[in-house]
C-alpha cells in the first residue's frame, strides 16, 4: 500500500496513479489517472467511514492480450485524497478469466462482500475470447477469494446470442443490488448482444434468491435498444432510486453517451421511459463521460463516472420530478464517531469522538437516537439530552464531553438502561449505541412488602437494570426523595392490580398505565395523596374501558418532589 507522490512503475507493467493534492490541501473529488492508464468501469462502495473504489485499468500501448489484466483499488477518508492498495484480480494462466478482468460491482451482505466482474477467457473449453460474469469474496475489501467457475454465462439466458466460437460478443458489466419487490432476492443487470439483432446491445436482468453463484434470466429491458434510442451500445448499466422514482443509467456510443431511463419500478420492462441524455437534463457537456455509477452515503447521494483519465465524483442536487443536476462535493466529510466508553450510569462523564477530514472551521450538524431496552427507537432534540445540535470542528479529532443524561419520559416509563447514538445530520456517519443506565443511587434501598407476590415477573438478564427488586415488579427511583416508593402486587393470577405507593411527604402524585411501546393506556391517580403508604387499584381496563391482553405492562409515578419512579409488572388471564 502507498499514497500517489510520484509516478512508479508496478512489476505487473501498470503505471501507479498521482496524487494531485498535497496532504491537507483540498482539491477536486477525483481519483486521477495519468496519461499512460486509463480508468474505466469501477465498482464504489464506502465501508467504515472510508470510500473504495475498484476500477478496470487499461494501460495504453499495449496488446489488446495484455491490457485490462487486474482491477485496480484505491481508498479515501474525502474522496479528494486516494491511497492506493495492491491490485486484486489480476489474470493468470490457472484461471478461467485468463485474458481480461473487468467491470467489478460490490455488494455486502452480512458482513462479507462480494465482487461480481467480467472475466474473458483466452480458449477455455472453446469458449474463446467469451466474457462470462465471475465472482469474489473478501471480509475486509481488501483479501479476495475467487470462486473457481464463472456464475453466469451467455448461454443460461435464451435470449441472448450465443456463439462460443465467435470472438468479443457482448456479456459485460454486472451491477448487482438488493431486490427491492423481494426481500432476500438480487438483481443482476448486464449489457449483452440478444440474438434477435446480435449487431446491437440491451441491458438484460437476472435474479438469486441469495446463492450468489446461482442465477436466473429475467429477461432484457428493451428499453435500451436502438430502436428505441438510436444507439447500438447499452454498457455499463446501474439502478438506483429517488422518492419512488427508480433511474437506469448506461453508456451509449453517442456523442453525450450517458443515457437514463425512469421508471416506478426497476423490473416491469413496460414501465420504462427512456428519457434520453443525462447532458439534457443536467446541463452540462458529458462527451467525455461513460462507465457511471451512483452511491448512497447516509441521506447523501452521489454519481460518480470515468472520463477516461480519472474517476469523477459529483453530488446529486435533486430537482422536481425525476430531475436532478450535479454539483461538487462538500470536502468536508465526517469519517468516524465514537464514545469514548461503551456505558455509562447517568451523571457519568464520557466523550464523543468526532474524525474528520476538510473540517478546520466548519460545524458537524448532529442528530440523537434514543431506543429503549425493547430496541423502539425515538429521534430527540440533542439539546434534550444536553448535547449540542452543532459542533465546531477544531481539528482531524474534535472532542466533545458530556455528562450523561436521559429523557425521563421519552417511552413512557423512566429508570431503565436506554441505548444512546449520535450521527451527523445526514447519516452519512455516527456512532456505536452507547448504554446509559440509571443513576446508582444513595441512600437506604426499597423496603420490601411483608409476603410473597406471584410472578413471574422478568428479572435482571432481560436487559433492564432496576433499582430494587419488589416481591413482585421491578421498581426504578430518584435520589431526591428516597422515601419514594413504588410496589405491585396481584396481577400474575388475575386481571386486578394494586399499586402500594408510599411518600415521605403529602402532595400531588400523578401515575399512568403503559404498555411496552410506551403507549399511555390509563391515568390511575392526578390527586394530592397522603404522606405514608397509598394502595392504588386497577382493573385491567384501559381509559376507554377494554380490557387489556395479558403481559407485561408499566406504571409510572411522579411524586410531590418531581421523582419519577416505574414499576414492571404482569397481567394474567
Amino acid at each position: 500500500m502507498r499514497r500517489f507522490p510520484h509516478l512508479s512503475l508496478l512489476a505487473t507493467g501498470f503505471v501507479a496513479l498521482l496524487l494531485l493534492c498535497a496532504p491537507g490541501s483540498i482539491g477536486a473529488a477525483s481519483l486521477p489517472g495519468n496519461s499512460n492508464m486509463d480508468l474505466k468501469d469501477f465498482a464504489f462502495v464506502k465501508h467504515q467511514g472510508i470510500y473504495h473504489i475498484f476500477y478496470t485499468q487499461v494501460v495504453h500501448g499495449l496488446p489488446d492480450d495484455e491490457h485490462s489484466r487486474a482491477l485496480g483499488h484505491a481508498t479515501s477518508p474525502d474522496l479528494i485524497q486516494w491511497t492506493e492498495l495492491d491490485q486484486v484480480l489480476s489474470v493468470s494462466d490457472t484461471y478461467w478469466d485468463d485474458l481480461h478482468v473487468w467491470a467489478p460491482s460490490v455488494v455486502e451482505r452480512d458482513g462479507v462482500f462480494y465482487l461480481f466482474y467480467t472475466g474473458v477467457s483466452r480458449d477455455a473449453n472453446g469458449y474463446r475470447g467469451a466474457q462470462r460474469i465471475g465472482l469474489a469474496i473478501s471480509s475486509d475489501l481488501v483479501n479476495w477469494t475467487r470462486v473457481d467457475q464463472p456464475v453466469l454465462a451467455l448461454d443460461q439466458m435464451p435470449w441472448v446470442y450465443s456463439n462460443p466460437g465467435q470472438y468479443g460478443i457482448a456479456f459485460r458489466d454486472p451491477f448487482v443490488m438488493p431486490d427491492p419487490t423481494d426481500p432476500g432476492r438480487w438483481l443482476m443487470y448486464l449489457g449483452a448482444n440478444p440474438a434477435v439483432d446480435s449487431l446491437s446491445m440491451v441491458v438484460g436482468v437476472a435474479a438469486s434468491s441469495g446463492d450468489f453463484q446461482q442465477w436466473q434470466d429475467v429477461g432484457p429491458l428493451w428499453i435500451t435498444h436502438r430502436s428505441r434510442t438510436y444507439n447500438w451500445a447499452a454498457e455499463s448499466p446501474h439502478v438506483f432510486d429517488h422518492e419512488g422514482i427508480w433511474y437506469l443509467c448506461y453508456t451509449a456510443e453517442s456523442g453525450q453517451p450517458i443515457n437514463f431511463c425512469t421508471s416506478p419500478t426497476p423490473l416491469d420492462p413496460d414501465s420504462w421511459v427512456f428519457r434520453r441524455r443525462l447532458s439534457d437534463m443536467i446541463g452540462e457537456d458529458t462527451q467525455f463521460w461513460f462507465a457511471s455509477e451512483h452511491l448512497r452515503d447516509g441521506l447523501v447521494d452521489y454519481f460518480a463516472y470515468s472520463s477516461g483519465d480519472s474517476i469523477e465524483f459529483k453530488r446529486i442536487a435533486w430537482g422536481s420530478g425525476y430531475n436532478f443536476t450535479l454539483e461538487a462535493p462538500d470536502p468536508f466529510h465526517v469519517v468516524r464517531m465514537a464514545w469514548s466508553t461503551s456505558e455509562v450510569h447517568v451523571g457519568d462523564l464520557v466523550e464523543l469522538q468526532i474524525e474528520s477530514k476538510n473540517g478546520i472551521g466548519r460545524n458537524a450538524a448532529l442528530e440523537v437516537i434514543e431506543s429503549d431496552f425493547m430496541g423502539h427507537e425515538v429521534v430527540v432534540d440533542p439539546a434534550s439530552v444536553g448535547l449540542p445540535s452543532s459542533v465546531a470542528i477544531t481539528g482531524e479529532t474534535t472532542v466533545v464531553p458530556w455528562t450523561a443524561q436521559l429523557i425521563d419520559e421519552l417511552f413512557g416509563f423512566s429508570g431503565e438502561s436506554t441505548g444512546l447514538v449520535v450521527r451527523m445530520a445526514d447519516h452519512t456517519a455516527g456512532t456505536d449505541q452507547l448504554v446509559v443506565r440509571p443513576a446508582i443511587l444513595a441512600g437506604p434501598r426499597p423496603r420490601p412488602l411483608p409476603g410473597p407476590l406471584p410472578g413471574p415477573f422478568p428479572g435482571p438478564g432481560d436487559g433492564l437494570r432496576p433499582v430494587g427488586e419488589g416481591a413482585g415488579g421491578a421498581v426504578a427511583g430518584a435520589a431526591d426523595d428516597p422515601g419514594f416508593l413504588a410496589r405491585v402486587s396481584g396481577g400474575a393470577s388475575g386481571r386486578d392490580v394494586s399499586f402500594l405507593v408510599e411518600l415521605s411527604a403529602a402532595g400531588e402524585v400523578k401515575m399512568d398505565v403503559f404498555d411496552l411501546m410506551g403507549r399511555k393506556l390509563r391515568n390511575l391517580v392526578s390527586r394530592d395523596l397522603p404522606a405514608g403508604a397509598s394502595l392504588i387499584p386497577w382493573d385491567g381496563r384501559d381509559d376507554a374501558g377494554a380490557s387489556v391482553r395479558p403481559g407485561i405492562y408499566f406504571a409510572r409515578v411522579r411524586s410531590p418532589q418531581g421523582a419519577v419512579r416505574a414499576v414492571r409488572f404482569f397481567v394474567g388471564r
